[in-house]
């Protein structure tokens, strides 16, 4: 059976489309940012608990 087409169906399709692609870039775009900003965090976090053995010549 085949579907009836509509004008809805059309217009919906139609948006699908065109946003998509934009919706999925964003998506990507915001996850990227996110684990950047993790991983800085991280990265931080770690040099400021070894930061006080580098001074005692113990790395």
């Amino acid at each position: 059976m085949k579907a009836i087409k509509t004008p809805e169906n059309d217009c919906l399709i139609g948006y699908l489309k065109k946003y998509a692609p934009l919706a999925c870039a964003l998506l990507v775009f915001l996850l990227s940012a996110g684990f950047i900003f993790c991983k800085l965090i991280s990265l931080k976090r770690y040099n400021e608990r070894w930061a006080e053995y580098d001074e005692c010549g113990a790395l």
